[in-house]
């Protein structure tokens, strides 16, 4: 009588399947999160830089974060003045706001992070910050 080669399963192809599956849900997990904060990817306004000759850093986008101290309403949007600590030093700091950017109340003593982006407004004003996103500090 003869008898029968037993099949033995390698468990190595189940193994290298598991390992491929627990990366790809670990990258798109990392690529959603990435997505869920745009601000985050966004380089620090440079605060000196801009004080002293901010039409150089025109058409780059860059993060503000800081109190509201004033708001001056207009037609087309609004303008704020933003404390921005420094050093110890508190500076304030005008954001342009139009209309189609205010997605939030905003609220005179609140802290805020700005995306702004950095543009010139006719020939004699250069270097100014226009919001492009708000959010509250939380």
């Amino acid at each position: 009588m003869s008898r029968r080669a037993s099949k033995k399963s390698n468990g190595v192809p189940l193994i290298i399947t598991i390992v491929i599956g627990i990366l790809v849900i670990a990258f798109v997990a990392m690529t959603l999160t990435s997505k869920d904060k745009p601000a985050d990817n966004k380089q620090t306004l440079p605060l000196d830089d801009y004080l002293s000759r901010g039409s150089t850093l025109r058409q780059n986008e860059y993060t503000i974060q800081g109190k509201v101290e004033e708001r001056f309403p207009g037609v087309s949007g609004e303008m704020v003045s933003l404390l921005v600590k420094d050093r110890d030093v508190e500076k304030r700091i005008p954001i342009i706001i139009p209309n189609d950017k205010k997605n939030i109340n905003i609220e005179r003593e609140q802290e805020y992070i700005f995306t702004v982006r950095v543009t010139d407004i006719g020939d004699n004003n250069r270097g100014v910050l226009i919001a492009q996103s708000i959010s509250p500090l939380q």
